[in-house]
C-alpha cells in the first residue's frame, strides 16, 4: 500500500493562520492529498529550585490542552463544511511550533503557514514560525499573508538566475501551473549597479542585458519543451535588483516561486539574500 501524499499546514488560531490553512485545503483538494493540520504550543513555566522547569501552578495542564484541541477544532470546522471529502489528520501538541511543524512536512508535498504581514513595513514583522519553517522545512514552504484568498490559482511568476536552486523552483512552479491551469511567467531581474562614467571598454550595461535576455530564454525553453504548445510560458525581463523586481511583479501574481540555498540545520544560513528579502515583501503567497 502506497503512502497518501500529504499537504502539511501549521496553524495558531490566527486569522493569517486561518488563512494559510484554507490555502491548504485547498491545496491538498486539488491534488487529492491529505491534509495534515499541526497546532503547537508552549506551556507556561518559571524557574523552580536547583535550576528545574515547572509549570505555573495556576495552569492546569489537562484543560490547557483541551483548550487548544478546541482552537484547532474551530479553526477546521469551515474547511470541513468546504471539503466534505478531504481526509483531514490533525495533530496538537506542547512543544516548539517550528520543530512541529518541520517534522510534520517530512513526508509531505508541501508545508504551508502564514505569516504576519506582506509589503512595506508590515513584513517587517513576518513571524518568527514562518521565517523559522521557510529556513527548515524539508520540502517546498509556502508562506501566505493574511489576505483575500481566490478560488483558484491563475498567474504564476517564478524567478530565474541560472542556478540549481532556481531550476528546481521553476520545475516547482511548472507543475503547480499544470495542476491549476495556470499563466506561468519565467522572470529574470538585470540590475547593472555602475554608472557609465565607470566603464571604460565597451557598454557594461548592455552586454549584461543581452546575457540576461539568454539566459531568460534559455530558462523558458527549459520548461516550454514539455508543455507541447500548452499554456505557453512567459518570460520577462525585470529592471532593477532581483529582490526588489520580484517583489513588484507579485503585486499582480497568485503565487511568487523563488529558488532557496538549503533547508534545515546549519544549511539554512545559506537561504539566499533575494529569497530572504522577497519572503519579507512579497505581496502575494510566495514558495
Amino acid at each position: 500500500m502506497t503512502n497518501p501524499r500529504v499537504v502539511t499546514v501549521g496553524i495558531d488560531g490566527s486569522e493569517t493562520s486561518a488563512v494559510a490553512l484554507a490555502w491548504a485545503a485547498r491545496e491538498a483538494s486539488r491534488r487529492s492529498a491529505q491534509l495534515r493540520v499541526i497546532h503547537a504550543y508552549t506551556i507556561p513555566v518559571y524557574g523552580g529550585d536547583f535550576g528545574a522547569v515547572m509549570a505555573f501552578p495556576s495552569v492546569d495542564l489537562e484543560e490547557f490542552q483541551t483548550s487548544h484541541q478546541k482552537i484547532a477544532a474551530d479553526q477546521l470546522e469551515p474547511i470541513r463544511a468546504t471539503y466534505p471529502n478531504l481526509t483531514i489528520e490533525t495533530v496538537v501538541h506542547s512543544g516548539p511550533p517550528i520543530t512541529a511543524i518541520v517534522d510534520g512536512a517530512k513526508d509531505a508535498e508541501m508545508v504551508v503557514v502564514g505569516t504576519h504581514g506582506a509589503g512595506s513595513l508590515a513584513a517587517l514583522i513576518i513571524g518568527s514560525v514562518a521565517r523559522g519553517v521557510a529556513h527548515r522545512a524539508p520540502c517546498p514552504a509556502v508562506l501566505v499573508p493574511n489576505m483575500p484568498l481566490k478560488a483558484t490559482i491563475e498567474r504564476i511568476v517564478v524567478g530565474a538566475d541560472g542556478s540549481p536552486a532556481a531550476e528546481a523552483a521553476m520545475d516547482w512552479a511548472d507543475n503547480e501551473s499544470r495542476l491549476w491551469d495556470a499563466e506561468l511567467t519565467v522572470a529574470h531581474a538585470c540590475y547593472y549597479p555602475y554608472h557609465a562614467g565607470h566603464v571604460t571598454t565597451g557598454d557594461g550595461a548592455a552586454l549584461m542585458e543581452v546575457d540576461a535576455m539568454m539566459l531568460l530564454s534559455k530558462a523558458g525553453h527549459r520548461i516550454d519543451a514539455d508543455r507541447g504548445g500548452r499554456n505557453e510560458v512567459r518570460t520577462i525581463l525585470l529592471p532593477g535588483a532581483p529582490a526588489t523586481a520580484l517583489v513588484e511583479a507579485s503585486a499582480d501574481s497568485d503565487l511568487l516561486v523563488v529558488g532557496s540555498r538549503g533547508r534545515g540545520g546549519l544549511k539554512a544560513a545559506l537561504l539566499g539574500s533575494t529569497s530572504n528579502q522577497a519572503i519579507h515583501h512579497a505581496r502575494c503567497p510566495i514558495a
